[in-house]
């Protein structure tokens, strides 16, 4: 079909009706290409919206940044096709083959991929036509930051897939093949994960917090940096995982770690020690003004920790765990904060501007909160000047007043969020969404710059 023009024109007059059916006008109709073979053909950035290939064969076929909302996809091939910024929101793609499929940062917000209940070509002696069913074959696909809210995944099968940085609040993956698929940095916030077998699976950074994982599997999973509410995993689920070990260090313990800090600091690292708070057991701690610029505190624990007004500048908290901590006033100059967990984190009036004049270079070191959990953080006058925040998650923050000039915005989650006079002079907020998670056509806000 694609190797002549003739064959092409049955498929331009259908894409123009659907073009106008879209639109209302005369002459228009749904397209249907059901049991088409479309295989290695370009449908890049078209509107296919409510369109039908229920069992078409699309393997290698091209829709980066089509609109497919509504499409029917009911045990399509879509083998090794590109679904790049695709649009599948509320999509039919039960039974669906994606092996090895790129879905980088496409929409499949409430997609229906569960099992597919297909009836069999040949009758039993009854007479009565027989069903069999085919599972969504997500394995092997490539899907950095997809948005599969409230999608329904239930057993699906998604080993080896790459979910990376993926929105997965409230889907559904009950009974789901999910062994050894990578899901860093993952937000599965209040996901049905019964019986969901996670054997293998790379969740170091992701969030399971109100999630529902009876009977799930966990044996050799990565779980460092994972957060979760304190009964969600059965001690029985965690015992072959892999997870750190946190010391609950004493107030003695900690006030001579941060004095050597202090040391060593004012020696340019020649004297004292640089203290390493990645092991240690902050919740609850009270740390308000505490001296810890250039300390290192990456997948540490400290939800509910006090470190208003602390001295943070350049601080490594990659995938730290700052639930609920507060960090009002607190000065975050350059500091990490790459996959943190803040949800709920009161950043009022914090400094996350660039440490100015770093090193021989004298450079300038901006913060960097790329995809950050933030959900409904309070950061309401912070300097977020320059700052990095690239995939951030900042559903329901609160921004009112911040100063966000020059900030990297794109492909930031902003829905809800206050913005009541915030400076956003220069903001890249390219691919920003803005609309609700569980949309069916998530609205993105194009470069203010």
């Amino acid at each position: 079909m694609s190797e002549s023009e003739a064959p092409l024109r049955p498929l331009e007059e259908k894409l123009r009706r659907h073009a106008l059916f879209l639109t209302g006008q005369p002459g228009g109709e749904c397209a249907d290409f059901s049991s088409c073979d479309l295989s290695g053909l370009d449908f890049s950035g078209l509107d296919l919206s409510s369109a039908v290939f229920t069992g078409a064969k699309l393997r290698r076929t091209h829709f980066a940044r089509a609109s497919l909302k509504k499409a029917v996809f009911f045990a399509a091939d879509l083998t090794h096709a590109n679904l790049d910024h695709a649009n599948l929101a509320v999509a039919d793609l039960r039974g669906a083959l994606f092996r090895g499929a790129q879905m980088n940062h496409a929409c499949l917000s409430n997609a229906n991929m569960a099992e597919a209940v297909l009836r069999n070509s040949t009758q039993h002696a009854s007479g009565i036509g027989g069903v069999r069913r085919r599972r969504t074959d997500l394995s092997a696909v490539t899907a950095h930051g997809v948005d599969l809210t409230e999608a329904k995944l239930g057993k699906a099968i998604v080993t080896m897939a790459d979910f990376s940085d993926a929105a997965m609040r409230g889907a559904n993956l009950e009974n789901a093949d999910v062994r050894g698929a990578n899901l860093t940095g993952a937000n599965l916030e209040n996901a049905r994960l019964v019986d969901t077998n996670f054997s293998g699976a790379n969740l170091e950074g992701a969030v399971l917090t109100g999630a529902q994982a009876t009977g799930a599997k966990f044996e050799q999973a990565k779980m460092t940096g994972a957060v979760y509410d304190a009964g969600t995993l059965a001690p029985a689920q965690l015992e072959k995982t892999q997870m750190p070990s946190y010391a609950p260090w004493t107030d003695a313990e900690l006030a001579e770690a941060l004095a050597e800090h202090l040391v060593w600091i004012a020696s340019n690292g020649s004297k004292g020690k640089r203290v390493v708070l990645s092991a240690v057991d902050l919740s609850e701690r009270k740390l308000t003004g505490a001296k810890l610029a250039y300390a290192v505190v990456a997948k540490g624990k400290l939800p509910g920790a006090d470190l208003s007004r602390a001295k943070l500048a350049m601080t490594d908290f990659a995938v730290a765990d700052l639930r609920g901590a507060n960090l009002a006033g607190a000065d975050l100059r350059g500091a990490k904060l790459t996959r943190a967990h803040m949800h709920d984190c009161d950043l009022t009036g914090a400094n996350l501007s660039p440490l100015q004049q770093v090193g021989a270079a004298q450079a300038a070191i901006p913060a960097s909160l790329e995809r950050a959990k933030l959900m409904r953080a309070r950061l309401a006058g912070a300097n977020l000047c320059g700052a990095r925040l690239i995939g951030a998650d900042l559903s329901g923050a609160d921004l009112s007043g911040a100063d966000l000039s020059g900030a990297v915005l794109n492909r930031a989650n902003l829905t809800g969020a206050k913005l009541d006079g915030a400076n956003l002079t220069g903001v890249d907020m390219s691919g920003t969404i803005t609309t609700s998670p569980g949309a069916a056509s998530p609205k993105s806000v194009p470069s203010a710059a």
